[in-house]
């Protein structure tokens, strides 16, 4: 469906179909539950891939480590920052070792301190540190890992959202869903299968967990999946 039909659903079961409510109360609200969907694997639209070498712009080794501001690798402007990091890939390197892992805080600290600042060697593992808006990367490349290519797989902003973007993965069945999680995320409306907000959270997770499964039956078939009544 499109974004702006999915409003426009949205907003009819609502009961509230005005252009301005669905612009500045109803799409808002809508995008914290697109983020969640997309957190949860529900929806790809706000998935991406991006490229980017070790000793890129934005790229800055320091005691040992390699700071990778992820405004600049990712292309956004300043200020802006991924929703999520998911993975860090080096497909040059196969598998296991082009696959970066990624460590809590102790666990990465304690790698990192149990070697020399000035150790340098083929990038193995990283976290986000302090915030989103910076990877740090152990150890930092060496002279013959530095101008490997890294992909970079994040979650972009739901902003980002056109009106006019299709988003596949939701269909006309799946609105009851995307009410309840509108209601979950402080959008308060009457509704004759929302009571109170526990019992938004209730539809709102078994609607997304009914998402889930189909999507993971429509990868294994590889076709799309008839939509089954117990999903409603």
């Amino acid at each position: 469906m499109l974004k702006s039909d999915i409003l426009t659903q949205c907003g009819l079961r609502i009961g509230d179909t005005d252009p301005t409510f669905l612009s500045q109360t109803l799409s808002p609200t809508l995008d914290y539950v697109f983020l969640e969907l997309a957190q949860d694997e529900c929806l790809s639209l706000l998935r991406k891939q991006t490229p980017f070498v070790f000793n890129a712009a934005g790229c800055v080794a320091s005691n040992g480590l390699l700071n990778v501001n992820t405004a600049t690798v990712l292309g956004l402007t300043a200020g802006e920052y991924p929703e999520r990091v998911n993975r860090l890939n080096v497909p040059a390197w196969g598998y296991p070792w082009g696959r970066l892992l990624k460590k809590p805080d102790e666990a990465f600290e304690r790698l990192w301190l149990a070697y020399q600042p000035t150790y340098l060697a083929r990038p193995l593992i990283w976290r986000l540190f302090p915030n989103m808006s910076q990877l740090q990367i152990w150890p930092a490349p060496d002279s013959d890992s530095a101008t490997a290519t890294c992909l970079l797989e994040w979650l972009d902003s739901p902003t980002k959202l056109l009106d006019s973007d299709n988003i596949l993965e939701v269909s006309a069945a799946d609105i009851p869903t995307l009410v309840a999680g509108l209601y979950t995320y402080g959008l308060k409306f009457q509704d004759q299968t929302i009571a109170d907000t526990q019992n938004a959270m209730a539809l709102w997770l078994a609607g997304k967990q009914a998402m889930r499964a189909r999507i993971t039956r429509q990868h294994y078939l590889g076709r799309k999946v008839q939509i089954q009544y117990q999903d409603l």
